[in-house]
């Protein structure tokens, strides 16, 4: 199921190991997501490749929104709320950066065991 292996994702990142620092957690987290989409049927792949994409649909649409907020911000000359709405549109960003790139590797994979059959 697409959303068992997206919360097995979400569960590797939280369970760092102890004392080891982030680092170790992150390569936990990385070889377990890796764990379980070599586990994963062809179709089960792509469920996850399509919800990948759908996530950066909407993360596309908050930024957007974030700079619908700014425009208006600076319209209002209300400097606390452009630097609010600015840091969430950075944070979006970066969350689409790393949604995107996820997408890219998780349709390698898939191309990469099409190649083998």
């Amino acid at each position: 199921n697409v959303f068992d292996f997206l919360n097995e994702k979400l569960v590797a990142k939280k369970e760092k190991g102890g004392g080891e620092g982030q680092g170790q957690g992150r390569a936990q987290a990385s070889q377990a997501a890796a764990d379980a989409v070599r586990r994963m049927t062809d179709e089960q792949l792509r469920g996850v490749i399509l919800a990948n994409k759908e996530q950066g649909d909407v993360l596309r649409k908050l930024v957007d929104e974030a700079d619908a907020a700014m425009k208006r911000a600076k319209l209002h000359r209300d400097s606390t709320a452009l630097a609010r709405f600015s840091q969430r549109r950075e944070r979006v960003l970066a969350k689409l950066h790393e949604t995107l790139t996820h997408g890219k590797d998780l349709e390698q994979k898939l191309r990469q065991r099409e190649d083998k059959t």
